[in-house]
């Protein structure tokens, strides 16, 4: 998908400028060889939205009522508004003629996924979903691992997902539960890893801050999946970490063990004394953990828009998480396993034979 074949940097238009807009105005900053931000639409944007732009006199802040001037002002458009109004802002640009990378969820339902990447085949545009943690350099070296066999037969693939700092109630009671904001991106790290679609899964997950209670959401979970070749996965989700933001997989085969955790900004540190031990505190938030793979998931759009790369993030693979978070969520209201069928996109709890 070639365009601006003379490698002038891409006018990017970002729609939301609170914390995730945030993070990719300052890759794309990062970035200004490939990319250069025109627009920034957002009624309300961060401080430090407010303050890099005034240290950039070529971005335009705009209102909301200025979208579609805006989106027009852009070859792409970053889309990082609250979920619900993804699929709006997607095909306003796809049909804009304007590629587009859009945060995760990408959209809310399965048949949002089709409209959204129908349209953007129709129209021959890229659209790219940020399933951040592929791009996470130790994520890409495990699957580099994988698929050269030194692994061997892949038997499990342990996730922990606890964010910090527990985010404003304020986000999470307009956001997806926690399955689909938080655990969305260990469900599409375990699919992309095995390379396999799970058969089943089950959920337990409470809420233990009252503050969140009121909006049917759990802030504590586990999720276990099961896969066609007998592999498992299971994933701990949390809104609480008492060291920093804690982000931790590992791949268990039957010949080696790979994976990644949380290292310490300024490297890890460990002290024994007769008192105990003491290590390291993590990164503090998951902007800090994944400042590198934000920054890889713009460079390779780059590369798909100039026709180097094919997309890392496909269409089915969007649609199977999208299916495999539904059934999860599917678990959590019923109590039950589901089975799920990814060639009639379907689920359904299993009940008991007894």
């Amino acid at each position: 998908m070639a365009t601006n074949s003379n490698f002038n940097p891409h006018r990017v238009t970002i729609v939301g400028a609170g914390r995730i807009g945030t993070i990719h105005l300052q890759c794309l900053l990062e970035l200004s060889t490939s990319f250069q931000v025109s627009n920034i639409v957002d009624d309300h944007p961060s401080e430090t939205t407010r303050f890099l732009v005034s240290r950039h006199s070529s971005i335009k802040l705009r209102p909301q009522s200025e979208v579609d001037d805006a989106i027009e002002d852009s070859d792409v458009v970053g889309v990082c508004v609250p979920t619900s109004l993804h699929e709006g802002v997607i095909l306003k640009a796809l049909n804009a003629g304007k590629h587009v990378f859009s945060e995760k969820p990408l959209v809310n339902t399965l048949e949002a996924v089709h409209r959204v990447y129908d349209t953007a085949k129709a129209k021959g545009l890229l659209l790219l979903c940020g399933m951040t943690r592929r791009f996470d350099p130790p994520a890409q070296k495990v699957k580099k691992e994988i698929e050269a066999g030194n692994l061997g037969t892949i038997l499990n693939i342990t996730g922990i997902n606890r964010d910090n700092p527990y985010p404003p109630i304020e986000f999470l009671k307009h956001s997806p539960n926690i399955y689909y904001d938080c655990g969305v991106h260990d469900i599409d790290l375990a699919l992309w890893l095995l390379g396999e679609k799970p058969v089943l899964v089950y959920c337990m997950g409470h809420c233990f801050d009252k503050r969140l209670q009121p909006y049917d959401d759990d802030d504590n979970a586990s999720i276990l999946m099961k896969f066609p070749s007998g592999a498992t996965s299971i994933i701990e989700l949390s809104r609480f970490s008492n060291c920093g933001f804690d982000q931790r997989f590992m791949v268990h085969g039957d010949q080696k063990s790979a994976g990644s955790y949380s290292l310490p900004k300024d490297g890890y540190l460990e002290m024994t004394n007769q008192q105990g031990v003491s290590k390291s505190c993590l990164r503090f938030d998951f902007q800090r953990r994944f400042e590198r793979a934000y920054v890889e998931e713009w460079k390779h759009l780059h590369l798909c828009l100039v026709g180097t790369e094919e997309p890392m993030v496909k269409k089915e693979e969007v649609l199977s998480a999208t299916l495999t978070a539904d059934a999860i969520n599917c678990s959590r209201e019923t109590g039950l396993p589901v089975t799920i069928d990814h060639e009639k996109f379907t689920f359904h709890p299993k009940q008991s034979s007894k």
